[in-house]
């Protein structure tokens, strides 16, 4: 999957109505591979009507904001082990989690689910990354920064 694929699963959305929360901590590795990975797609300007909110370990803190957006679609993006290899790259369902170890947030994003789906309804879907560390150490590992620096090196910006 490179960032052409991502844009093609999404382009059926309307951009303004897609938020992309990124996840992580910056101070555990590749558990911060969400937060970089938002960044560069917000700077990639592939979806420049959407929302960009960086959660970091706290979504919970985010939940009024994106009620009153309303949107069709939450892409809750992170680090997580799913078998792949370290920076591999992988898209899920919200169905499709169930084996999914989303680093520290697993049981509170299905939580966050189940509420907002009290109120609107929205799909739901899972960046996965594939750490190669969540240690406490400051950074990102070569591998998943490379990974995810590969997955946006195809695109081409379309004026």
């Amino acid at each position: 999957m490179n960032l052409n694929d991502f844009i093609r699963t999404f382009s059926v959305y309307d951009n303004s109505k897609i938020i992309f929360l990124g996840l992580g901590n910056n101070y555990r590795g590749d558990d911060g591979a969400g937060l970089y990975f938002l960044k560069k797609l917000k700077s990639s300007g592939a979806f420049k009507d959407s929302i960009y909110i960086e959660a970091g370990i706290n979504p919970e803190n985010y939940i009024t904001q994106i009620l009153e957006l309303a949107p069709s679609i939450l892409i809750f993006i992170d680090s997580a082990k799913w078998g792949g290899e370290p920076g591999n790259i992988k898209l899920f369902r919200s169905s499709e989690t169930g084996g999914l170890s989303v680093s520290t947030h697993s049981y509170s994003l299905k939580i966050l689910e189940e509420y907002f789906l009290q109120f609107n309804h929205i799909d739901f879907y899972y960046v996965g990354i594939q750490p190669f560390t969540t240690l406490s150490v400051k950074g990102l590992s070569a591998y998943v920064a490379g990974g995810i620096d590969k997955f946006f090196q195809s695109y081409e910006k379309v004026s």
